[in-house]
């Protein structure tokens, strides 16, 4: 459990948790509703932070515009962010050899038997100068 004080990365998120926000980024309510929405908030923050006017400055000054906007850029951003490192998670660890396969690939090689150097470096003697 993350405590409050502690900020929320994608590498925190569980399996699982891809699951189900990969779940609300395809329903309808996100799609038809709150992404326009955030967009929309977006467009309206970036025109508002190209007006120059001084009562617009006191009503939303420049770094609440920008603040705001990076936050919801980032909120956009983050499942979509979750979801590709869960799958590249699975996916490297599908694609990881085990402890067994590493072994029959080095033995298969014929280096780590007896007399040989383990890392392929044949006819060189670790006394060899460089």
């Amino acid at each position: 459990m993350l405590e409050p004080s502690e900020p929320f990365t994608a590498e925190d998120a569980a399996a699982a948790d891809a699951r189900q926000i990969r779940e609300l980024l395809d329903s309808r309510g996100y799609q038809n509703f709150l992404e326009p929405l955030i967009l929309a908030t977006i467009r309206v923050w970036s025109k508002q932070l190209a007006d120059p006017s001084i009562k617009r400055h006191w009503d939303r000054p420049d770094d609440y515009l920008r603040g705001g906007i990076r936050v919801l850029e980032a909120l956009l951003k983050m499942p979509h962010d979750i979801i590709e490192q869960q799958e590249r998670a699975a996916r490297l660890h599908d694609e990881a050899e085990t402890v067994e396969q590493h072994y029959e690939r080095i033995a298969r090689d014929g280096r780590g038997l007896p007399g040989t150097d383990p890392y392929g470096n044949e006819g060189i003697s670790p006394t060899d100068p460089i």
